[in-house]
């Protein structure tokens, strides 16, 4: 089986703005946003709820046109759905009267790849997340977990440049979540472009090359992280030294801006 293609995109946001217009008042979810994402980057973005992180990843798809500002994608112009993308929700959204070989498939099917290659490497990617053994079965046999990894190798199964990731693991428990991180890093090799979107700091810290911290709405970038850890990384690179820096770093740029607190003994102490 030949390998996935080393291809991997840029994106470039330039004043993006977006607002949504309600029965009584514009709602206005994204201001300014201007940032880069290199090519076979993995940037991770962090904000509070309802500051647009999901808005941003429809943008960059295509599936939504900014109020105003420019995004391209290699130098051109989002002007409509990127097809050339894979894409993972918080929700898995297998169908369920789809075998799990069969949805791994279905992005395959859609572009009118070679079935044979695409068979080939669904039955790869189930092997590398541990469902080997699994392809003839159906999506309510499955847990959560196991569930959202036949929907990273269907976002995966063409080999797309560029993934956007909205919350993927949010659902799942603790253990989970940190194993389907694994299972992450181990497809990605940076062979594709990767936009993760996630409330939790240490999970963006743990996979990311770049972390953008995001202010309440009207969501606007507070500031880019370098995370600066080496690569390849595993569960392990929580225990290093450096990671909790960078962890550091970005709470303390919530806390400035009333987006974390913490109780004092004294409150604390009040509720009891």
């Amino acid at each position: 089986m030949s390998g996935p293609r080393q291809l991997t995109v840029s994106v470039a946001v330039e004043d993006v703005h977006k607002a949504y217009h309600g029965r009584a008042q514009q709602i206005v979810a994204l201001e300014s946003i201007t940032m880069t994402v290199r090519s076979g980057e993995f940037l991770a973005v962090v904000g509070p709820s309802g500051c647009g992180k999901s808005t941003l990843l429809m943008l960059i798809a295509g599936l939504l046109p900014p109020t105003r500002g420019a995004i391209a994608i290699d130098g051109r112009p989002v002007a409509g759905p990127y097809t050339d993308v894979g894409i993972v929700f918080q929700r898995d959204v297998l169908f369920e009267w789809r075998t799990i070989l069969g949805n791994v498939l279905l992005p395959a099917e859609i572009k009118r790849l070679s079935l044979p290659a695409s068979r080939e490497r669904a039955l790869h990617l189930l092997d590398e997340v541990g469902l080997a053994g699994f392809e003839d079965r159906y999506p309510y046999e499955l847990s959560g977990g196991m569930r959202q990894r036949v929907a990273l190798c269907r976002a995966l199964i063409h080999d797309p440049p560029l993934l956007l990731m909205d919350e993927p693991f949010a659902a799942l428990d603790a253990f989970t979540r940190e194993e389907m991180g694994a299972y992450l890093l181990r497809l990605w090799h940076e062979r594709s472009t990767v936009i993760f979107v996630t409330h939790s700091i240490e999970e963006a810290v743990a996979l990311a090359d770049r972390v953008v911290v995001m202010s309440p709405r009207p969501g606007r970038i507070v500031e880019a992280v370098d995370v600066g850890l080496p690569r390849p990384r595993g569960l392990d690179v929580k225990e290093d030294r450096r990671f909790h820096d960078v962890v550091h770093t970005i709470r303390e740029l919530f806390k400035a801006r009333g987006m974390l607190w913490e109780k004092t003994p004294e409150i604390a102490g009040r509720g009891r």
